[in-house]
This record gives C-alpha cells, structure tokens and sequence, in this order.
C-alpha cells in the first residue's frame, strides 16, 4: 500500500465509521474497502463494546470487527479489537488494512451506518484517487 492510501484511509476514510459511533450518531456503522487487486472487499463494523472486567477493557470502548467469521469451522474474524481511545482503534484498522491491501495502487470505500431508530444516514462513498468522501447519489425508482 502506497502512502496516498494510507493517508485516505486514516484521515478520511476511517475515523468518520468511528466517529460516528464515538459521537452518538449512529448505533452501528460499516466500511467496505476494496482494493484494485482483491477479488474481495474488506469489511469491518464499528459499535460500542461494553465493559467487561477481565476481557481487557473495563469501560465501554470502541469495537471493530471484520465479518469474515466461520462458526461451522470455529473461525474468528481476521480483525477484532476493542480500544477506549478512538485514535487508537483508528490506528488499529489502518495497519490491518495496511497489511490485507499490501500492494494495491487504489481502494474504493463504502460507509454506511444507522441510527438509533433504524433510520440509514446517508451512504458515503470515495477513493483513494480523489482523496474524499462524497454522499452517494440515491438512484432513481423505476
């Protein structure tokens, strides 16, 4: 991964599927990333993890977790770390995405998140081209 990459993805792309869970603003939140040389994208959700006295954090803390889990092989998620500070849980997900997008020249990104009453905000998308995100265009119903 260039250094173009990981700069959008620890300043633009990453702490916004944080943020909005540190904040308050959405009860859960996704980012898909895609690299131009992986047949898959990556994804990782972010929620609040609460307290758990002897599981490492013993205040609620940030969690992110990959989905990539196979209970029928008793196969975790290849990501999944629960950090109080949300710089470091940023930190977390930007060298796992380092190391899962070794050699890609561009990524695409797809944030989505829901509120408290279930209601979708606005699905952002962007790359690592433009170096932003933007508000998907909703598509026209037939």
């Amino acid at each position: 991964m260039n250094e173009s990459i990981k700069s959008f993805l620890s300043t633009v792309a990453i702490p916004p599927v944080v943020n909005v869970i540190r904040l308050g603003q959405a009860t859960d939140a996704r980012i898909m990333v895609q690299g131009d040389n992986k047949s898959f994208p990556i994804w990782i959700s972010v929620a609040w993890a609460p307290a758990r006295h002897g599981c490492g954090w013993s205040q609620d803390a940030l969690w992110a977790r990959t989905n990539d889990i196979d209970l029928s092989i008793g196969s975790g998620p290849s990501f999944n770390e629960a950090k109080i500070e949300p710089q470091e849980l940023i930190d977390s997900i930007v060298a796992f995405l380092e190391r899962e997008l070794a050699g890609c020249n561009r990524v695409e990104v797809t944030l989505i998140a829901n509120k408290h009453t279930g209601e979708a905000l606005p699905i952002m998308v962007g790359d690592s081209d433009s170096a932003a995100l933007r508000e998907k265009p909703e598509l026209p119903s037939v």
